[in-house]
């Protein structure tokens, strides 16, 4: 059995795939009320502390989980972004290719798309802002120094009920006290559940796949229709759901409006048919209780 090491195991998504594979060591580098004995503290802006934490734990597989993911913050601090989101996953990749371990990069699918069809492996993502620059740069430098590596576009959704982390667990929380919230009806992308995310990187990893990977849903929805599934397995006061366009909201980063991801290479790779978004929706929900 493959043995795990995944930086970020106390933020949003590595917090969850620490969970859902088996065998597998973490990293944090903020304080954390939630530290078990398989958890360790790693200060990612120093290259020989992950060197260190290698050698102490001695994975198979490393999967990257840092970054920096608000868009608006990373437009405001686009040298941190760069740091965060490039640079330091390049030098992780080097030294993961150095040892000979799997590494495995979270990527996005963050990117303009003019033609609106979905955007296949082979495809190059074009930047729309400071935070697509930094990860479609990743994208081609850790593929460049670290061919052996896993390169995953994607875009996952999970709950936080008890403690509301994201846009999605806000939202849910708006609803059920009858306040009035909006999702964007002009953003249409591909999400895919964090706990099938998590069965395809550990599949694929018993392949030893290499290169880039889209692990994604089928179903193009926006952003409004994926909410209102949401809430539609959960509530029923989905009047107090809008649909609002994105023009209309003031941000400071420019957003992309068609992010769908083509996942015939997953599903031809691995010999499966991703579920439906319906029934990855139940099955986050069942997981949550």
């Amino acid at each position: 059995m493959k043995k795990y090491l995944i930086l970020g195991a106390s933020g949003l998504l590595g917090s969850k795939l620490i969970t859902y594979l088996p065998h597998s060591n973490g990293t944090y580098f903020e304080s954390t009320s939630n530290i078990g004995i398989n958890m360790s503290f790693l200060d990612v802006n120093n290259p020989e502390s992950f060197r260190v934490l290698l050698e102490k734990i001695k994975p198979d597989v490393v999967i990257n989980c840092t970054g920096m993911t608000n868009v608006d913050l990373c437009e405001r601090f686009p040298e941190k972004c760069w740091k965060l989101n490039c640079w330091l996953p390049v030098i992780l990749a080097e030294e993961c290719n150095a040892k000979s371990i799997k590494y495995v990069y979270i990527s996005t699918d963050h990117f303009l798309n003019v033609s609106k069809v979905k955007l296949k492996e082979s495809d190059f993502g074009i930047p729309i802002n400071q935070y697509s620059l930094s990860k479609s740069n990743a994208e081609k430098f850790i593929h460049s120094v670290n061919e052996h590596s896993m390169i995953i576009r994607t875009n996952f959704f999970h709950f936080n009920l008890e403690s509301p982390k994201t846009f999605l667990d806000k939202l849910i929380y708006s609803i059920k006290e009858e306040k009035v919230s909006h999702s964007f009806s002009d953003v249409l992308f591909t999400p895919i559940s964090t706990f099938q995310l998590a069965v395809y990187i550990q599949k694929l990893v018993e392949k030893d796949f290499a290169g880039f990977i889209n692990i994604s849903g089928s179903e193009v929805l926006s952003k409004f229709d994926f909410h209102s599934a949401v809430l539609k397995e959960m509530t029923s006061l989905t009047e107090f759901h809008l649909p609002v366009l994105l023009d209309s909201v003031e941000l400071y980063a420019v957003r992309p409006r068609y992010m769908a991801l083509d996942n015939n290479l997953l599903q031809k790779t691995l010999g499966v048919q991703v579920p439906s978004i319906y029934d990855m929706i139940n099955t986050e929900l069942k997981l949550t209780k």
